[in-house]
């Protein structure tokens, strides 16, 4: 019966509220260790309290003494949130009594984002190389979208050639929300000459795709292609540590260091909340800060 429950939300969840593939997978693997930590036992608020509660505490093994293994708040946070959803779904289709409401209010920590440096983009935008790299066009273009619009992978990966215009480039992002952002004239260069030599090559007796940005076999770009590009580059340059939304943190942080207004970033980042954007201005107070005690006489 639960089976036929899961299915029907995973539908929901496809067709009504229009989630990626990805999170429906991540959402059904949640429920399904709710349900499975059950062991058939009724679906009530406090077993679900008591489930949430236990993701806390130590993990012990029947011939050990009990581990430091917890799940992160995170962790625990996304699980209670998913958990919301199916008993919300469950109880507006009747199948459940009860409105849950959560007991815990677990606090997100907060995790500050680590830019590069401008030195290291510098070094990383330059690393493509024409002599050497035969999708050198892409993979400098891919580089310029990372930093120069502080795109996300999956945006990067899922732009179509129709999204980007002569003057602005449209940016789907999280829940369908569709952002503008103005284009640089150089890397419009970039991309024309791509679009006009190398992806028309690499598409050439194959199966054609919307998709502006293609793989090596002129498929669609995926995100782990997009990781391997930029550890490819990352590595020519010695530097450690290096992945995609990296950049997106460096876009941020670099504006509002220069003194970019906080709600033109907002807007450019595409956060619903201003409260994420801030984490940004915090990474650039404290840039700020250093530059202040390592100059200022009276520091």
């Amino acid at each position: 019966m639960m089976k036929s429950y899961l299915n029907s939300f995973q539908h929901y969840l496809l067709t009504e509220r229009g989630y990626a593939t990805a999170t429906i997978t991540a959402y059904i693997s949640d429920i399904s260790q709710f349900i499975t930590a059950l062991k058939k036992k009724p679906i009530t608020a406090s077993s679900v309290d008591q489930y949430l509660a236990s993701l806390s505490k130590p993990i012990a093994k029947p011939t050990s003494k009990p581990t430091s293994k917890t799940a992160k708040a995170t962790t625990i946070i996304r699980k209670q949130s998913v958990l919301t959803q199916f008993l919300s779904y469950l109880f507006h289709n009747g199948i459940i009594s009860f409105q849950y409401v959560p007991e815990h209010h677990i606090r997100r920590p907060l995790r500050m984002p680590t830019p590069l440096s401008r030195a290291d983009i510098t070094q990383l935008l330059k690393s493509p190389n024409n002599k050497v790299d035969r999708f050198y066009l892409r993979d400098k273009l891919i580089l310029q979208w990372l930093y120069g619009y502080g795109v996300r992978a999956s945006e990067l990966v899922g732009v179509t050639v129709s999204q980007c215009g002569s003057a602005f480039i449209e940016l789907i992002g999280k829940g369908n929300k569709t952002r503008r952002i103005a284009r640089h004239q150089h890397e419009q260069t970039v991309c024309d000459q791509y679009y006009s030599t190398l992806r028309q090559t690499g598409l050439k007796n194959r199966p054609q795709t919307p998709c502006l940005f293609i793989s090596n076999y002129g498929k669609p770009l995926t995100r782990f292609g997009l990781y391997a590009i930029v550890k490819k580059y990352a590595r020519r340059c010695q530097l450690t540590g290096v992945f995609p939304h990296q950049f997106r943190h460096s876009f941020a942080t670099h504006l509002l260091e220069e003194g970019a207004d906080i709600n033109a970033v907002q807007s450019l980042m595409g956060h619903a909340s201003i409260q994420t954007t801030q984490g940004y201005m915090q990474i650039s107070d404290r840039h700020k800060r250093t530059i202040f005690e390592r100059t200022h006489p009276r520091s």
